[in-house]
């Protein structure tokens, strides 16, 4: 799925900006954002629900499962009811995919229960099994794991991974737990104010942490030295040296070892999502909600 040039207006606000964007198949793709920044827009645009848009939608006809907002079910049938139903306007006929969704998902106990005596989390769990039932080769969710506790929260986030994996499911999850979109994404779409100002796959986020160095008080002076030939940012605060990222240090300290300074330990902090979401957001003059 492809969007190119994709922007929209409310009244004289312009809430998209000429958003370039591709959905690829058996990839989780984390869309990250202040409140009103366009998430559930952009998301309305691509699953078809905004109709009224400047720009390119390309989906060349595959097929679309979505849970955005509020899951669109008959409140008062059953859960099993509303699958059924669903089943057959999809035409599904594979009892095994959905006897399979019901199980990892914690729900063959609540399937006769009528929707509206539901939790938001198990009326949420309703809402992603029917937005899976068509195996489509698009899905888009928000806030998925809205109202769940975190071991629910987890079958969800390992059932939306595993069948990205098994049937090449392309697939945009936003979410305000930015715990949960690092777990199961496999790359971070940063947006703001309709503008998206950041790709990053997120085996990036780690590399873009930085290593902390300790060394003696004495050696301090010509450690920062070795430290700035080496690396373009070094941090220096008291007796800690902090450079970026690096998979192989022996340079660094094969030059350490010649000057005859020995640090009294390195450690490495990595860069996780909400570190870069909080980087963004101060890049971008704006307050994290």
């Amino acid at each position: 799925m492809h969007v190119k040039d994709i922007s929209k207006m409310y009244g004289k606000q312009l809430i998209l900006d000429d958003i370039d964007l591709d959905i690829k198949r058996g990839v989780i793709t984390g869309l990250i954002g202040k409140n009103g920044a366009g998430k559930t827009t952009l998301m309305k645009v691509l699953c078809q629900i905004i109709q009224k848009f400047d720009g390119q939608l390309e989906s060349r006809g595959q097929t679309l499962g979505y849970l955005i907002e509020h899951p669109k079910a008959y409140q008062h049938r059953s859960g099993g009811y509303n699958i059924v139903y669903f089943s057959e306007v999809y035409g599904v006929h594979d009892l095994d995919y959905v006897n399979y969704l019901l199980e990892t998902l914690g729900m063959k106990t609540y399937i006769y229960k009528k929707v509206r005596t539901y939790s938001m989390g198990m009326k949420q769990k309703l809402g992603i099994v029917l937005s899976m039932l068509k195996k489509p080769h698009y899905l888009i969710l928000d806030e998925p794991t809205n109202g769940m506790d975190p071991d629910s929260s987890q079958e969800v986030l390992k059932t939306i991974k595993h069948l990205a994996e098994e049937f090449q499911m392309g697939v945009l999850i936003s979410s305000h737990k930015l715990e949960d979109i690092e777990q199961v994404s496999d790359e971070i779409v940063f947006i703001d104010q309709g503008v998206i100002e950041s790709q990053i796959e997120v085996t990036q986020l780690a590399q873009s942490g930085s290593i902390v160095i300790k060394v003696h008080p004495e050696d301090k002076a010509v450690a920062i030295s070795i430290a700035k030939k080496a690396f373009e940012k070094v941090e220096a605060e008291e007796m800690t040296i902090k450079i970026p990222y690096t998979e192989d240090m022996s340079p660094l300290l094969s030059q350490f070892a010649e000057e005859n300074v020995f640090p009294k330990y390195i450690s490495t902090e990595k860069h996780t999502l909400k570190d870069h979401y909080f980087n963004m957001t101060k890049q971008h003059g704006g307050v994290a909600q």
